[in-house]
């Protein structure tokens, strides 16, 4: 699996947990837009 499917496969899952925690795209859509950025997100991990 390459990084860009990791990343994806990872907003996936955190854009299904928001929807079933309740997240509501019509009322805020640019809160649940996913940002792509070329930065390695490693140090979020620790």
């Amino acid at each position: 699996m390459s990084n860009n499917q990791a990343e994806y496969e990872a907003m996936l899952a955190g854009l299904e947990l928001a929807q079933e925690l309740g997240a509501d795209c019509n009322e805020h859509p640019k809160k649940l837009k996913p940002n792509f950025d070329q930065k390695p997100h490693c140090g979020l991990l620790l």
